[in-house]
């Protein structure tokens, strides 16, 4: 689920950007040539042939992400024909990734916290807390206060 950095350049002077900052994907074809890529290139395997799981945040309102799943299945099935696809809640998954049907799952992406309840393999909606104080925001107050209190070095 939540997107990286916003952006930045590399060393090439390519300007990269998240495709999903926000946890919706924003531009459709470039999602379905990475895809593409993840698949033929860096995996070796044809679409075709192999049933596909993706994950997806949690919301707060179960029908928020309906028109993403959509347009994705959509992508997933038209363009590269995967037999088969299961979206589950990414909460779900790392619960279950710990042995556990029911759990307190906490995350803390560049850009969102979040706690949710897990009980019995479903995410609870209502549980949900996300607070914006997360790695980026953590990344800059810890920075601030180390450039306040270490005096800056000459390195020759």
């Amino acid at each position: 689920g939540g997107g990286g950095g916003g952006g930045g350049s590399g060393g090439s002077g390519a300007e990269t950007q998240s495709m999903v900052p926000t946890g919706a994907v924003l531009d459709r074809d470039a999602w379905e040539a990475l895809i593409w890529h993840c698949y033929t290139p860096c995996l070796g395997a044809e679409p075709r042939d192999h049933p596909l799981l993706l994950s997806e945040r949690l919301l707060q309102d179960v029908t928020a992400g309906m028109a993403q799943r959509e347009a994705c299945a959509q992508i997933l099935f038209e363009s590269l024909g995967v037999p088969a696809l299961f979206v589950a809640k990414a909460p779900v998954l790392s619960a279950f990734a710990c042995g556990r049907p029911t759990a307190l799952v906490l995350k803390v992406g560049a850009l969102e916290a979040s706690a949710v309840a897990v009980h019995d393999g479903f995410a609870l909606h209502k549980s949900l807390v996300t607070s914006p104080l997360a790695g980026n925001a953590l990344t800059n107050i810890l920075a601030a206060r180390f450039a306040a209190r270490t005096p800056p070095t000459d390195v020759v």
